[in-house]
């Protein structure tokens, strides 16, 4: 494996534009009720996985969350707080991106971080004050 690669020759899928299309779709009621009703099912204490969505779109979900009053406990995510920096990796090299990362990344994170305040700890779903209480 290299240490860096070079996509400055690189060319865009010329069939991309038929397969994707952007839109977007406020149904916040809707979406609320089906954060409560997942989250009424559920048997054990549960985080958000952020399954490659941007940046925007899984902290609008947080966001959702938390406005439904779900108690989750955390995410998991990664590429939503990177995945837009790799085209500045791809066209500018590893120090852009290091320096994208710094900057966007950071702030992608701080966005994340901000919607946590929703989240509980994983122990109150069983009624505990503490991870000790339940030992």
């Amino acid at each position: 494996m290299r240490k860096e690669y070079d996509f400055a020759a690189g060319r865009k899928n010329p069939h991309a534009s038929r397969l994707k299309k952007q839109i977007t779709i406020r149904l916040d009621q809707e979406a609320i009720a089906y954060f409560k009703a997942a989250a009424n099912v559920s048997t054990r204490p549960f985080i958000f996985l952020s399954a490659g969505v941007s940046n925007a779109e899984f902290t609008e979900s947080l966001e959702l969350a938390g406005e439904s009053g779900v108690k989750f406990s955390g995410v998991l995510c990664g590429r939503a707080t990177w995945k837009d920096g790799i085209p500045v990796y791809a066209k500018q090299g590893a120090a852009a991106f290091r320096d994208w990362l710094s900057s966007e990344g950071v702030k992608n994170i701080n966005n994340v971080n901000a919607r946590l305040k929703a989240a509980h700890p994983w122990y109150e779903f069983y009624g505990a004050q503490t991870a000790d209480a339940l030992a």
